[in-house]
């Protein structure tokens, strides 16, 4: 962590160019080959333990100037949303976006990983799959202390599905999606009030916005209509609410056939998205034999949404965060099952591929550790490992500008008591980073729900399960977590309670950014609901207006690959993620929307702008899948039974961070009223200014075939997730 005053002359330039800092120590090297199999690399244990290599080295820049003429994020409306402002007589107030007002100053974090303990390969691309594939060998894995981890054998050439733990079952459902809700509500609301259809403002190619200018000018006579179908109008505006609002209730306009009925499109629910592990026992009725965990997810367009984002064990004084009452904490040693029922909708049909990511057993400690400050009492107690980095800045410096602690695959549970225990608490202490497979790969079609039951590996092992649609990645893609890991320094808090000290108090709606495409739409289609309700006049111009307004933010949220509308991608990068919604829209600079194809050898380096339009911080992980530590193939391929899937499904890799988790982090957004004030919760801002942060990655290994890196929010994961092949 290094402070402005302490660089030298001409610092900003490294800042802005490709150059690293000159106290950034180089890239560590691998470990030197040995005749110790434990060691020895390419083939060490496999499948055992493949040796960690160093941690990355890294420092950070806080507040770091940028010239007027490069801010980011830029904004420039949309030619329809320029006629439109000219339509409403040069203002804008139907619109339900702000406009940007970018920061003079940014966050700046340099990544420089260690060497890949493979030997070099520069001709990866030529000649594939590079150095870092391991040998398929037939055999769970091994933890660090030499025993087999059950439930870790994806595949086999005699049972390509091998943790499947029952036979999946197929039915047909509705497979009318949010998607197709929306746009006809959009449709038939647009046809109600102009008698046309909306393809009609395009007719005109000299000038497509021409109609609609005309349809303001007619808005006497349109206001008949709107009066005569008032009740239809309402019936649609609410349709739309309730369905952004995922409303599952007796008074929700959703038809009772849909599938995705409340399945919000708003992403504030996490806290209360926790399902629980339920033992099951043996004849005895005392020995827990194994256990089980249901999760619903949809899945449709670009997306996986589930009511599932934690996983909890009831490991804390016996009792579950979930809610289920006297039930008894699952034993850490004893496999278990997750039954998924996967509601597969329009334009969702893909292959079913959980990719579940274990630590290893705990090293035994060496020395009683010490305790960590904490904002709760009982908090955990870890020992404080050094960070390799430039100097320190000293005691009582800013904030913006403390120590950071790196705790590099330090995750561990919290013990303290909850309630009134119904048994001891289980002490469960994570190991470092392990080994990471796809567990399965099924494939399946629209219109159809699909039960499927997976094996697990012990729990005491569990660190999340992240689920990814490879046709649509990025960015379709879920992930659970186990609800007892704590967050590292400088958090130091459990994940379930970061998300509750975000979103448990006040109205959760507030927090999300009013950059995100679907609050715009939540904006727009309540306004044109007071619109119509405006007394014995309802008001015609603005109803028409928000629901163009509410169309372009629909056509934006359609689509994560780009970013939304009028939020400019950082040219000085080669992906730009914006988080809104509690979830990722990215976009790649060479116009790509998978593949990041400038890191193909050792030393490329990787640029990324990360810009936060929530109204809460973002924190930032990159996670490599393999190409350092290496990455196995199985034998079953989706390809002969229908589906997708490739050269590497199935596969098993082991994983390590790439950068330090909880050491970077993106400013919340601010949001300003017409005279430059803060914002009151929940009120519409003028002008917002988001969180700016600028990361840059030197790579000293070569990337796997399967995944380049995996990034995502590790503060609010669900589907703030969006990697890159």
């Amino acid at each position: 962590v290094v402070a402005f005053g302490d660089q030298p002359a001409g610092w900003q330039s490294d800042i802005l160019s490709l150059h690293f800092p000159n106290d950034l120590p180089p890239a560590t090297p691998a470990p030197a080959l040995s005749g110790d199999p434990k060691v020895r690399y390419l083939i060490p244990n496999h499948p055992g333990t493949q040796p960690m290599p160093p941690d990355s080295a890294w420092c950070h820049y806080t507040a770091v100037a940028v010239p007027a003429d490069q801010r980011v994020p830029a904004q420039a409306l949309a030619p329809m949303e320029q006629a439109l402002t000219q339509a409403a007589g040069g203002t804008d107030p139907y619109r339900s976006r702000p406009k940007i007002i970018p920061s003079a100053t940014i966050d700046t974090t340099f990544v420089r990983t260690p060497d890949g303990i493979f030997p070099a390969d520069d001709d990866e691309t030529q000649q594939p799959p590079g150095t870092n594939l391991l040998p398929t060998i037939e055999h769970d894995m091994y933890n660090r202390d030499g025993n087999v981890m059950p439930n870790t054998l994806p595949s086999t050439k005699a049972q390509p599905y091998n943790l499947h733990a029952a036979r999946p079952v197929v039915t047909l459902i509705n497979p009318a999606s949010p998607a197709d809700d929306l746009r006809y509500v959009l449709d038939t609301a647009f046809a109600v009030l102009t008698g046309k259809s909306y393809k009609s403002l395009w007719e005109d190619l000299s000038n497509p916005l021409a109609d609609l200018e005309r349809q303001i000018a007619q808005s006497d006579t349109h206001a008949l209509s709107m009066q005569g179908n008032r009740y239809l109008l309402i019936h649609l505006f609410g349709m739309a609410v309730d369905i952004i609002e995922g409303n599952n209730g007796p008074t929700s306009r959703v038809p009772g056939d849909r599938a995705y009925r409340g399945f919000a499109l708003l992403h504030h629910s996490g806290q209360n998205r926790i399902s629980c592990v339920v033992p099951e026992f043996d004849a005895s009725g005392k020995n827990v034999i194994g256990g089980n965990v249901n999760v619903h997810q949809i899945w449709y367009g670009g997306r996986i949404e589930s009511d599932t984002m934690f996983l909890d064990f009831g490991w804390e004084g016996g009792t579950s965060r979930c809610g289920t009452p006297g039930m008894a904490p699952f034993p850490p040693d004893v496999p278990w099952t997750i039954t998924y029922k996967i509601d597969v909708l329009n334009r969702g049909g893909d292959d079913f591929s959980p990719a579940t990511m274990y630590f290893n057993s705990p090293a035994p400690p060496a020395a009683p550790a010490a305790a960590v400050a904490g904002p709760v009492t009982g908090a955990p107690t870890i020992s404080n490992k050094s960070l390799t980095s430039p100097a320190q800045v000293i005691a009582g410096a800013p904030i913006a500008s403390a120590k950071e602690t790196n705790y590099l695959g330090k995750m561990i549970v919290e013990t303290r008591p909850v309630g009134k225990p119904s048994a001891p608490p289980i002490n469960i202490a994570f190991g470092p980073p392990h080994v990471s497979m796809d567990q399965t790969f099924f494939p399946m079609q629209d219109s159809t729900e699909t039960i499927l039951k997976v094996k697990m590996a012990p729990a005491k092992y569990y660190n999340l399960t992240y689920t990814w649609g490879w046709r649509f990645h990025p960015p379709r893609a879920q992930a659970m977590e186990n609800a007892h890991k704590i967050l590292p320094a400088p958090i130091n808090v459990n994940i379930v309670d970061e998300e509750r000290q975000v979103f448990g108090t006040g109205n959760p709606i507030d927090k999300l950014g009013d950059l995100a495409p679907a609050k715009r739409m939540w904006r727009a289609f309540n306004s044109a609901l007071q619109a119509v309700n405006s007394g014995s006049n309802p008001d015609y111009v603005r109803c028409l207006q928000q629901l163009i307004d509410a169309r372009n933010a629909y056509q934006d949220w359609l689509d994560r690959n780009h970013l939304p509308s009028g939020v400019q991608a950082d040219p000085k990068s080669d992906l730009t993620l914006l988080f809104v919604n509690n979830t990722i829209y990215g976009q790649l600079t060479d116009g790509g929307t998978t593949d990041l194809l400038n890191w193909t050898k050792r030393g490329d380096k990787v640029r990324v702008t990360l810009i936060n339009g929530d109204y809460f911080p973002h924190g930032y992980l990159n996670v490599d899948f393999g190409g350092n530590r290496g990455w196995e193939n199985q034998f079953k391929s989706a390809i002969k039974v229908g589906g997708s899937g490739t050269f590497f499904s199935f596969g098993r890799f082991h994983w390590r961070f790439n950068t330090v988790p909880a050491s970077i982090g993106v400013a919340p957004a601010q949001g300003f009223d017409v005279q430059g004030k803060p914002i009151k919760p929940g009120d519409m801002p003028a002008t917002v200014t988001p969180g700016v942060h600028r990361v840059v990655l030197e790579m000293n290994f070569e990337p796997s075939r399967r995944l380049r890196f995996y990034q995502f929010d590790p503060l609010h994961h669900d589907v703030a997730i969006y990697s890159v092949h």
